[in-house]
């Protein structure tokens, strides 16, 4: 087990008791997320606002690969991006262990797609997962269920720490390549506190990307404008 894992606690209620309500309603992004039934219960939600075929092996920087479950499983594809080196934002019962490829090397950041998920976690050992491989001249393939919300998290955190992107310029670059990509706000509030522990000023303002984040994805502007 992870010392991410070990160390596993919630944000401060404070944090992200305004936005916490947002993922379990809006059921969009990685196509794991949840919300509270009735009785207390969880039930799946559905990804409906996922393109049916998202791009697949989105290029982030030269080596660094972003994709979906599909793309996981594509070992071909994977040997053909001379990638052996795999995040898995995936938790254990959406991706098992034995359909890991034993040749492979993989980290796993084992957090479901909601606001409360304590994502940050596992930012740091991710950013090192992924620095290691670059080092050595391995290409890395990063991905959740859909490649939408932990997968670009998770991502995004590398690019803040290990390549000096301000998070804006980050979340920008991402979402150029990808234009399905959208964290949910939780993960992105975790974002907006990394970037400051990278004793960097805030970049993004998260009340803005909240209204972006909850608006019609069919009408969302290509460049939201998230100053703070």
């Amino acid at each position: 087990m992870s010392s991410a894992k070990v160390a596993m606690r919630f944000l401060p209620p404070s944090l992200l008791s305004s936005w916490c309500w947002l993922q379990e309603t809006k059921g969009v992004a990685d196509g794991s997320s949840k919300r509270e039934g009735k009785g207390g219960g969880r039930v799946r939600v559905d990804e409906g606002a996922v393109a049916a075929s998202p791009p697949s092996f989105v290029s982030i920087l030269p080596g660094l690969w972003l994709g979906g479950i599909t793309d996981a499983q594509n070992r071909e594809e994977l040997l053909e991006k001379s990638v052996c080196n795999i995040v898995n934002c995936c938790t254990f019962l959406e991706y098992p262990i034995a359909q890991h490829f034993e040749d492979f090397e993989y980290y796993r950041v084992d957090v479901e797609d909601t606001s409360r998920e304590p994502i940050h976690l596992y930012f740091e050992e991710a950013c090192d997962f992924i620095e290691a491989a670059m080092a050595k001249k391995k290409a890395v393939f990063v991905h959740c269920r859909s490649g939408v919300s932990r997968s670009v998290t998770v991502l995004i955190s590398f690019l803040v720490a290990r390549r000096g992107f301000r998070l804006q310029e980050a979340f920008f670059h991402v979402l150029a390549k990808r234009e399905i990509v959208a964290p949910n706000v939780g993960f992105m509030q975790q974002l907006c506190d990394w970037e400051q522990e990278q004793s960097k000023e805030p970049s993004l303002c998260m009340y803005k990307y909240t209204d972006w984040y909850t608006s019609d994805q069919a009408f969302r502007p290509a460049v939201p404008d998230l100053d703070p």
